[in-house]
């Protein structure tokens, strides 16, 4: 198996634009699953750590830690934003910020995509 040196070595030295979207492919579906994997992981530490009525833990063997807390966040209404203030001073107070973004869908999001504007 490639160390990541070698797998960024290989990478680079890819001139197919083909070639480049499979890996591209290959490394997001990768990275879907392990995104799954690690939320239903996050979800069964939690159940557990809930039943045993732990806030928090620190594993020795691996040093592994974990945490569970509240978290408060401002959230701020813009539809009431809006309304209480002027156009002129929500034009001040508005910034935006462009940025260059590269967007892939790969097959199988393509195909979420197709499920969901069927309303499945």
């Amino acid at each position: 198996m490639l160390n990541q040196k070698e797998k960024i070595e290989m990478i680079e030295r890819i001139e197919n634009i083909t070639v480049m979207l499979d890996r591209l492919n290959e490394v997001i579906d990768a990275r879907e699953d392990l995104e799954r994997l690690e939320v239903v992981l996050k979800l069964k530490v939690k159940e557990f750590m809930n039943k045993k009525g732990w806030e928090r833990y620190l594993d020795e063997k691996n040093k592994v830690g974990v945490s569970i807390y509240i978290k408060t966040e401002e959230v701020i209404d813009m539809k009431q934003l809006k309304f209480l203030l002027k156009k002129n001073d929500l034009a001040n107070i508005t910034s935006y910020q462009q940025n260059e973004k590269i967007e892939v869908t790969t097959p199988n999001q393509r195909a979420r995509l197709i499920k969901l504007a069927k309303g499945g």
